[in-house]
């Protein structure tokens, strides 16, 4: 089989569009941990949404050293991290490229290279040494995730689809599923998503792998937190009530 696709999972027109707020808003993500560096949005009670970014940890390649002004969202990667303006627009630094197109509604820094969704609810991807990651499918997506040599991404109808090294199953979601949120692994063969209607985590890619769990009861939801979150050799998440 090949090394590397995107999910034949079916077309996005087959099921009907979902409410607005269906998937969790991980917009706002205040603190996002790297390779030993973390960032963070220094929330005021004098500014409503947002504020300056602080980082910690090693600075060999400038990754906790942020660029200067107002952010409202940031996501950290292997060597570098990225976040989203007030003005929607992406700033990256640490080992990482800029990207080459327009405003942003939500980042995601993978082990190597970045995805995000436009102002026009489609995923663009650069950076990184896997051409396949970056190579995202067209149509509309709400959220975007991406890995350690994939990416996902949750369709407006709920639907997970998954593109890059497709090794080890992980751009292979389960068929006939609905999720609520994505998270790729930035450091495994594995991807995780809260499921719609149970609110249990499914999981799938390499098995019996760190951090790596077939399903898990719920209900994970907390108002528009952020559930389920895959480090190096962990998942997150955070369980209602």
């Amino acid at each position: 089989s090949s090394s590397s696709s995107s999910s034949s999972s079916s077309s996005s027109s087959e099921l009907p569009r979902l409410p607005d707020d269906f998937y969790n808003d991980i917009d706002g993500t205040a603190l996002s941990a790297g390779f030993h560096h973390t960032c963070a949005l220094e929330q005021r009670p004098s500014i409503e949404f947002g504020g300056a970014l602080r980082c910690w940890g090693f600075n060999d390649h400038g990754q906790a050293s942020p660029p200067q002004g107002h952010f409202i969202q940031v996501s950290s990667g292997h060597l570098y991290s990225c976040g989203i303006r007030i003005d929607e627009t992406v700033e990256c630094w640490g080992h990482q490229g800029q990207p080459n197109t327009g405003l942003f509604l939500q980042i995601s820094a993978g082990e190597f290279h970045v995805c995000g969704i436009t102002k026009e609810s489609t995923v663009h991807c650069w950076g990184g040494h896997v051409l396949a990651a970056v190579r995202s499918p067209p149509g509309e997506f709400v959220q975007v995730s991406a890995g350690k040599d994939f990416s996902c991404g949750l369709r407006p109808n709920g639907q997970a689809v998954c593109w890059g090294d497709a090794r080890k199953g992980k751009t292979d979601p389960p068929k006939g599923v609905l999720f609520k949120q994505l998270s790729a692994s930035s450091y495994s063969h594995y991807a995780c998503g809260v499921e719609l209607v149970e609110r249990k985590i499914i999981c799938w890619g390499q098995k019996n792998h760190h951090g790596y769990s077939d399903t898990k009861t719920g209900p994970f939801a907390q108002g528009k937190s952020v559930i389920v979150s895959l480090f190096r050799r962990q998942t997150f998440s955070v369980r209602e009530g």
